[in-house]
């Protein structure tokens, strides 16, 4: 306990004083590390429930939501005016007049917030709360079984480190409102539609498809614990930052470019493939 409160260090030194004697004090890893290693962050889901649910929600995210069949479920992103995504979520419907969006909570609260601004008369209610996160049978996301209960926000690393793997970029922190969704690879996902009607962002969304050619995409680095918004380069040029960071692995969004490793603060970390490379 003692070693607790002062640190090892200190704790030296507290003993050593006055005394004709040697102390060792074994340290096991990084004094700085914290005590849960893990880099899966909490998950909400936000509840939308009542008759315009799927009108509203519709309107609002990305993906074509009418077409979402009960007890199905799909990717989903929420663009701010620019085109980027705010968040990216995987939305359940699991009645008639019931969407549940699974995201990451740090988000879910300003999420809530902007679609309960746009909610203005549509019969519907926005709610939000904490979920525990595993692998399990309630929903197959990208592939990965997946069980989410209500609950403090637990979520199990390695189910964590699957979506890693599998590209999927839950955005958290400084990754928001940066990227558009190409860059991100959402196609891959089918995150967002080019046949239904408007939702915020889809003009800019629409006319990089169709007339323009996104110069970043989305990539695996062979690092994991990156903090989300660390800087990567090559060849002392920037050429982008960590979206979101696994225990092993992370997600980046990279300049297009042939590259081995890349440099993260000081760090060398190594280039594992593009994950959209089937999906130019």
């Amino acid at each position: 306990a003692a070693a607790d409160f002062f640190g090892p260090r200190r704790l030296l030194q507290r003993l050593g004083r006055g005394r004709r004697c040697r102390y060792a004090v074994l340290i096991h890893g990084d004094e700085s590390a914290p005590r849960n290693m893990s880099t899966a962050p909490k998950f909400a889901e936000i509840d939308v429930d009542g008759p315009y649910a799927h009108s509203f929600l519709h309107s609002q995210l990305s993906s074509d939501v009418q077409a979402l069949d009960v007890g199905a479920g799909q990717f989903a992103c929420y663009l701010n005016v620019d085109g980027r995504v705010q968040s990216l979520g995987f939305l359940r419907r699991t009645a008639e007049a019931n969407f549940r969006w699974l995201l990451p909570a740090d988000n879910a609260e300003a999420v809530a917030k902007r679609l309960t601004m746009y909610k203005l008369r549509a019969k519907c209610t926005v709610t939000q709360a904490l979920v525990d996160v595993a692998a399990g049978a309630d929903a197959s996301i990208a592939g990965i079984p997946t069980h989410i209960a209500a609950g403090s926000g637990v979520t199990d690393p390695q189910w964590w480190n699957a979506c890693i793997a599998a590209g999927v970029p839950w955005l958290t922190g400084a990754a928001q409102n940066e990227h558009l969704p190409q860059a991100l690879g959402l196609q891959r996902l089918s995150a967002f539609s080019l046949k239904k009607g408007c939702y915020p962002g889809q003009e800019i969304v629409a006319r990089t498809h169709y007339l323009g050619r996104v110069k970043r995409r989305l990539a695996w680095v062979d690092a994991g614990a990156l903090p989300v918004g660390t800087a990567l380069s090559h060849a002392d040029t920037d050429i982008g930052t960590i979206v979101a960071s696994g225990d092993v692995r992370s997600l980046a969004v990279l300049r297009e470019g042939e590259y081995i490793t890349l440099d993260a603060g000081g760090r060398a970390v190594g280039f594992s493939g593009w994950c959209d490379i089937n999906h130019p």
